[in-house]
């Protein structure tokens, strides 16, 4: 009896022990039990929430996209820096952002810093580009320049001191343009401006022009990078329109990487799942076909990679922090 009692014992410390093993390499039996909230800091219809609904439905995990839309993404980013650090709460946003959040700091937060955030992973690059109505004066950069001497062009773009009024009001320095800077809190407000033609000029990004662009309702007129645009092959880019109080200061914009953060003090082994997720879901030929579709370059970034990217812009968004200081002590 006693032989049998131990012999019971015995297989069932090793069953639990190879149970904890299995569970341990596995990494996946508690995590996700539940559904993920995925921030989107920006209206929906925009550049981030079309990435984030795809990436949701294709991704095994249950997830549940939440819109946080104000203050040109500051809103949801100081939502998701305070939110629970369990690995349900997660944002989408643009890889700089670190740098333009506490180079520039805008947001006044006691203790916030994007460093902070825990960086999982991207999916997709987005190019940015100037678009105009079909039916607008101007249709090309010649003709940009032609109006902006003329009368006060409308420019819009999301946030009030960022690189899109910066780039604005360079471009103005650079030829002499009577340019009115435009601030909406998101892509979704600038497409709506554009096509209400309460503005002239929309910068955005590519992914949130793709279906005017295909319909014929709008134009590129130029793309903000060093290399032209696979969406739009016949618009010149900002390097080739060589306005050198941009161009020499090596402030080239290749395109926003959109990708995956969660708060500060997510834990590493849910961290790592959601990577492998992330990765997962980047490389799948159903979820590439649609992001293209959809005017992105479907490319996935590490989480080291986006990082890199990251702090790339740390230098190029000191020139905009000393711009829009310059601007204060002008009052304007």
């Amino acid at each position: 009896m006693r032989i049998r009692l131990l012999t019971a014992i015995l297989l069932l410390t090793a069953f639990m022990t190879v149970s904890v093993c299995v569970a341990a390499e596995k990494g996946k039996i508690d995590y996700p039990k539940r559904t993920i909230d995925m921030v989107v800091p920006y209206a929906p219809g925009g550049g981030a929430d079309i990435v984030a609904r795809e990436f949701a439905k294709q991704s095994d995990f249950r997830m549940r996209i939440v819109n946080v839309p104000g203050a040109g993404g500051a809103k949801g980013a100081i939502q998701s820096f305070l939110d629970e650090p369990d690995g349900y709460n997660i944002i989408i946003h643009v890889s700089r952002y670190y740098a333009f959040c506490d180079v520039m700091g805008i947001i006044k937060l006691p203790g916030f810093s994007w460093d902070k955030m825990v960086y999982l992973g991207a999916p997709v690059r987005d190019d940015v580009v100037f678009t105009v109505l079909k039916d607008s004066p101007i249709q090309d950069w010649d003709s940009f320049i032609q109006e902006g001497k003329k009368r006060e062009v409308k420019v819009a773009g999301i946030g009030a001191h960022g690189t899109a009024r910066y780039v604005t009001d360079q471009i103005a320095k650079n030829y002499g343009l009577k340019l009115v800077y435009v601030a909406e809190d998101s892509g979704m407000d600038t497409r709506t401006a554009l096509l209400g033609k309460h503005i002239d000029v929309r910068w955005s990004q590519m992914s949130e022009n793709k279906d005017l662009i295909d319909a014929g309702d709008v134009k590129v007129i130029a793309t903000w990078g060093s290399e032209r645009s696979v969406h739009a092959p016949n618009a010149p880019t900002i390097t080739e329109l060589g306005i050198k109080n941009l161009a020499e200061k090596d402030f080239t914009v290749d395109a926003m990487v959109r990708g995956f953060f969660a708060p500060p003090g997510t834990p590493e082994e849910i961290v790592k799942i959601l990577e492998k997720e992330i990765e997962r879901v980047s490389k799948l030929p159903e979820f590439k076909k649609y992001v293209e579709s959809q005017g992105y370059t479907a490319s996935f970034y590490s989480s080291e990679n986006m990082k890199t990217y990251a702090k790339g812009w740390s230098t190029r968004y000191l020139e905009v922090k000393q711009y829009f200081e310059q601007l204060k002590k002008k009052g304007l």
